[in-house]
């Protein structure tokens, strides 16, 4: 197989892998903004408001309505997320 050839395969290959693999947010604005998007849709899916949640989660009703607003000041760690996530039953890959 010549360059020419390896070139155009290996982007046949990744085409290919773009097209087969989900798009897994990387940019902390892309996590924020599919956590914000999903945290919003499980509240009102589950009719649960802010304080509730904060009950639930142990969370304080500041970090939560920052989660939902997608606020750049907000860094979700795994010990944010977990608890949301069992409260939902949902996995923390799904939330973000």
């Amino acid at each position: 197989m010549n360059v020419e050839n390896t070139g155009i395969v290996t982007e046949l290959m990744n085409n290919t892998l773009q097209k087969l693999l989900p798009k897994i947010p990387t940019s902390k604005s892309d996590i924020t903004g599919h956590l914000s998007k999903n945290l919003k849709q499980l509240m009102l899916q589950a009719d649960v408001d802010s304080s509730e949640l904060s009950q639930h989660t142990n969370l304080t009703i500041s970090t939560i309505n920052r989660l939902r607003s997608g606020s750049s000041s907000v860094n979700p760690t795994v010990t944010t997320l977990i608890p949301i996530a069992n409260y939902f039953g949902v996995s923390i890959e799904s939330l973000i």
